[in-house]
């Protein structure tokens, strides 16, 4: 609850943005995406209270929550996590790259938790029966071995047991493709996210801005979710999201200017089907 931990910024510079996390996945459910642009508003507000420099600090997911993959896709204001299986992973790909695209391109430190940059998943259906301690540490399977390679406990593929039980990859991340060949692939999640550290990490871009102005979504059928961030150095940035799973021409009803950064399937004219792209003001 954005409100409820805001105080803590009476003594801290920055803290984990739950809020954001929570309600980020309810985006997709009707009247959702314009309360996503109010949550965030409201919650650098409640901050700025307590501490006018205050730091927000959006993550993707963290060690004790559902991972990215798996939160994203479950679009629903009552479930937080779903198994993400054959079926649906393509749609949890799709979700969790606007998600990160939101989370990381808001003003603030962005938390990326190891693994969802490639998108690992965190199921647990496949794996809790195997060992049976009454349904206890079964956040262990949010924390399954990085994918450096195809075999746990080589090419650096960490192994290490939790309360008696091996951490193994569930059935999505044993066929999940490794670092070296996301790499590789310029479509690849490690690529998408690649290219959105860049975009933050960029000169240009008010990281540290607390100043965030919500449009709205603009483009045929409405995917494209465009907002602006500031901060008081002068620095503006125009955001545009592609929510959809078609190409889309970009919007201009915003004053952009020159592209900073954009996904590997977008330009300063084109948003790839959920890209995005990020203009100067």
């Amino acid at each position: 609850w954005n409100q409820r931990i805001a105080p803590f910024y009476e003594a801290i510079d920055s803290q984990f943005d739950f809020s954001t996390y929570y309600h980020l996945n309810e985006s997709t459910v009707d009247g959702g995406i314009t309360s996503m642009g109010g949550d965030i508003t409201k919650t650098l507000g409640y901050n700025a209270e307590y501490r006018s420099k205050a730091i927000n600090g959006a993550f993707t997911s963290n060690h004790d929550v559902a991972r990215l993959l798996n939160h994203a896709s479950a679009n629903s204001t009552s479930t937080q996590s779903v198994e993400v299986t054959t079926s649906n992973y393509q749609m949890a790909l799709e979700r969790a790259r606007w998600f990160a695209a939101v989370t990381i391109l808001t003003p603030g430190v962005s938390w990326i938790y190891y693994g969802d940059e490639i998108g690992l998943c965190g199921n647990m259906n496949d794996k809790v029966s195997e060992v049976d301690d009454h349904g206890n540490n079964t956040d262990r399977w949010y924390r399954q071995p990085m994918k450096w390679g195809n075999t746990i406990g080589k090419d650096g593929v960490t192994s290490y047991n939790v309360a008696g039980a091996s951490l193994k990859w569930d059935t999505n991340n044993v066929s999940l493709a490794t670092v070296a060949e996301q790499k590789a692939d310029s479509n690849s999640m490690l690529n998408f996210f690649a290219a959105l550290t860049k975009t933050k990490c960029d000169p240009r871009f008010p990281a540290y801005g607390t100043q965030f102005a919500w449009y709205g979504t603009e483009g045929s059928g409405g995917n494209t979710y465009v907002y602006k961030v500031s901060d008081n150095k002068g620095r503006t940035a125009i955001v545009c999201i592609n929510a959809g799973g078609e190409s889309t021409s970009y919007h201009d009803g915003h004053n952009a200017g020159t592209l900073i950064g954009c996904s590997p399937n977008s330009s300063s004219t084109t948003l790839g089907a959920y890209g995005f792209a990020v203009f100067t003001a």
